[in-house]
């Protein structure tokens, strides 16, 4: 999978690579997502917002 965050850590910084769905399927030819893991997602991210940026 695809992501920026080993070049950040590079630069100091602490990282988290989250999201719904199973990195088995992601980027495949046939990648899917699960409706039932979206409302899941959502309501991590609104916590992480609340919770680091509000």
């Amino acid at each position: 999978f695809a992501t920026e965050a080993p070049f950040l850590q590079q630069l100091g910084m602490e990282t988290i690579v989250m999201g719904p769905g199973s990195i088995d399927r992601a980027h495949q030819p046939d990648e899917y997502l699960e409706l039932d893991q979206i409302q899941p997602c959502i309501a991590l991210l609104q916590q992480c917002i609340r919770h680091y940026c509000v």
